[in-house]
């Protein structure tokens, strides 16, 4: 599937995000039946967020996209709904269709029982991980657990984009972090 600076080009049409998954379909579960439906083979990037910090994840979402990557975001997804087993598994199936995870974490992640879920789902299946870091006084980053820091720390936009660029480039996780820490040292302290 091809993709452009708006969204998805998909036999002649451009849909965003949110129009593929606004569509209506049904979601059997199945992962390979998860990705068709949503028209979407792999998706890139898994963003993963509290619900209070929507408005920087949908940033983050649409600048994943701006640099040709696709992006899956629970709060376009009409199938996401309610609590539940029903809703890990769903979960869980949508991140085993994406290559990566971004996690964005601010002061509201410390009560959130899903972003750490689904960070561990990501990394039970191997995925690059990226922590995009929203820091507002007086938090600091030794407010946040330590094991966030094992993958690159995003602080804004820039590095973010940095970070696209080369998960687009670099076929396995072990490649992409080398590759980041030697050409962006800072993501990684």
């Amino acid at each position: 599937m091809k993709t452009n600076r708006r969204g998805y080009i998909y036999r002649g049409y451009t849909y965003t995000p949110r129009d593929i998954l606004i569509e209506g379909y049904s979601i059997e579960g199945r992962i390979d039946n998860l990705c068709h439906k949503l028209r979407i083979e792999n998706p890139d990037v898994f963003v993963s967020h509290k619900s209070e910090d929507e408005i920087i994840a949908k940033k983050v979402a649409t600048e994943i996209a701006q640099c040709g990557l696709t992006a899956y975001l629970d709060i376009w997804d009409p199938n996401v709904d309610g609590d539940g087993p029903e809703l890990v598994d769903y979960i869980h199936s949508v991140i085993e269709c994406c290559k990566s995870l971004i996690a964005v974490v601010s002061h509201n992640t410390a009560h959130s029982w899903w972003v750490p879920l689904e960070i561990g789902i990501a990394i039970t299946k191997d995925l690059p991980l990226g922590t995009f870091l929203v820091l507002e006084y007086p938090y600091t980053k030794r407010d946040f657990p330590s094991y966030l820091w094992k993958w690159p720390v995003l602080k804004d936009m820039n590095d973010l984009e940095n970070w696209c660029i080369e998960r687009k480039t670099k076929a396995t996780p072990q490649l992409f972090y080398e590759s980041l820490e030697q050409k962006h040292p800072s993501m990684f302290r």
